[in-house]
């Protein structure tokens, strides 16, 4: 089993929606309310890690202490608000008017990818080559390489396996498209620019390798 770098806010997410895994929806609305609900009574509760979502999401509350985002009168429009600007959306309407299924086949690969999965991910993308280069039912549209880069992406996939180098070469053995960019922070970024801009791939010692590599990939 390949080891994987969790940071302490990706593994918080993890356990605040253990409950409601992305397995569980059929459509990115049904998952952003879901956990909308469950990032709101994480506030009621006076939880520390609901703070990691609405201070790096929420117009009115980024950059604010986890005592401030606590004290916060957090409606559920709110958390709403915060997850769907996660996912790539402007807000909770357009993620509303912007849904789509949630590909299940697609989402599992991902998995794979982000858990260094060598031989599932490959068998994978043999079955279905389409999928190196598909893009995630989400508003960011991310593909699988842009996920290698830990940033941008839902904050409980922010993470880093051991053999991510390995991970990109197979995707891009696959036909995946290093150049591919996906909606984030107000603009588009390639894998590249994510990865470089992450602290958690050097905080994991993988970008002395990773972004040499991405490099040559761009080049």
């Amino acid at each position: 089993m390949t080891n994987v770098f969790i940071p302490n806010p990706a593994q918080a997410c993890r356990e605040l929606y253990q409950t409601a895994p992305i397995s569980h929806f059929a459509t990115t609305t049904d998952l952003i309310l879901a956990h909308g609900k469950l990032l709101q009574r994480a506030h009621q509760n006076k939880e520390p890690s609901c703070a990691i979502q609405l201070n790096n999401w929420h117009p009115d509350l980024i950059g604010k202490s986890v005592a401030e985002v606590l004290s916060a009168d957090l409606k559920i429009e709110d958390a709403l608000l915060a997850l769907s600007r996660e996912l790539g959306y402007e807000n909770w309407e357009a993620a509303q008017a912007h849904e789509s299924m949630i590909d299940a086949d697609f989402e599992k690969v991902v998995d794979h990818a982000l858990h260094g999965e060598l031989q599932q991910l490959d068998a994978a993308l043999t079955e279905k080559p389409a999928f190196a280069n598909q893009a995630s039912s989400f508003g960011h549209k991310a593909t699988l390489l842009l996920y290698m880069g830990s940033n941008g992406v839902e904050m409980w996939r922010q993470v880093v396996p051991e053999n991510v180098c390995d991970v990109v070469q197979l995707l891009v053995k696959h036909g995946a498209q290093a150049d591919a960019k996906m909606n984030v922070y107000g603009g588009q970024f390639d894998v590249l620019a994510l990865a470089e801009t992450s602290a958690h791939p050097r905080n994991a010692g993988a970008a002395e390798k990773l972004i040499p590599l991405l490099k040559s990939l761009s080049g």
